[in-house]
């Protein structure tokens, strides 16, 4: 552990400190995930309460940022679904390519139009692309909505890993919230 420390820091200070810019790659050290936040206050105003709480808390300005994050379990699905279909869209441009230089015709799509009988037929290649891009539209729609509510959880990040270490042990977080916030305060947050 004292290797891995040593390391960080010589790496963190010493070597990447180039342009004056910090960048800390070991900030999940220092992060806390809050959850069961409630899902019915907006996400901007979640954001300013979790902030709030663990500014009193923990003063002095230990809090680097405090914010309730969105849920983003829906678009990673569809996400992985344009990624499919992309694949799909990129084997059926190379089966025509290879088709065309042959002398022969499209790759083609035949789908049922009922029960009975029947079958519309689509060029493979402007088929799956015309999906992605429908598949595009939703994403952004969805993306868009997404941004506006509240997940029900968030990240607190602080200066260092104590304030997490505090935060861990529940009773001792309990008496932190105790000691620094009105019962007033505790009610509205």
């Amino acid at each position: 552990m004292y290797k891995y420390w040593k390391r960080s820091n010589l790496w963190r200070y010493k070597e990447h400190t180039h342009d004056g810019k910090f960048l800390d790659h070991d900030i999940a050290l220092h992060s806390l995930l809050v959850t069961n936040i409630p899902t019915e206050v907006s996400l901007s105003s979640m954001s300013a309460k979790l902030k709030f709480v663990f500014e009193k808390i923990f003063p002095d300005q230990r809090v680097i940022s405090a914010k309730a994050v969105p849920r983003f379990d829906e678009l990673y699905i569809m996400a992985n679904k344009l990624k499919t279909m992309k694949k799909d869209y990129r084997y059926y441009k190379r089966q025509n390519k290879k088709l065309e230089e042959v002398g022969k015709s499209r790759k083609v799509i035949k789908k049922r139009r009922s029960c009975c009988g029947g079958s519309d037929v689509f060029d493979a290649e402007e088929h799956t692309k015309d999906k992605i891009r429908r598949k595009i539209k939703d994403i952004k729609k969805l993306k868009d909505r997404k941004l506006r509510t509240n997940g029900g959880f968030g990240f607190v990040t602080f200066i260092s890993n104590l304030q997490v270490k505090k935060c861990l042990y529940k009773n001792d977080f309990k008496q932190l919230i105790v000691q620094n916030l009105s019962s007033e305060e505790r009610i509205d947050t």
